[in-house]
């Protein structure tokens, strides 16, 4: 910490000469964040719920006017 205070103000050569260069190199790495798999596993009602909802749209969608309109077009002719 004293260091890095040392180095921001710019005296940290003065007082440590040998390590200068690494704590610079140091200094200018960019901080990084490793990241953690974390698997999803999925509960009994999850399961039940996307079912259903590929059972929803596998049902063919009927809209009624539609149908009464084609009915009515088929009488006519």
């Amino acid at each position: 910490m004293l260091n890095k205070i040392l180095y921001k103000l710019g005296l940290y050569e003065y007082f440590n000469d040998d390590d200068y260069i690494l704590t610079e190199i140091k200094n200018n790495l960019k901080s990084t964040k490793t990241l953690k798999k974390i698997f999803y596993t999925p509960n009994k009602i999850d399961i039940l719920n996307k079912y259903h909802k590929i059972q929803i749209k596998k049902k063919p969608t009927i809209n009624i006017s539609e149908i009464l309109l084609i009915k009515e077009n088929l009488k006519s002719i």
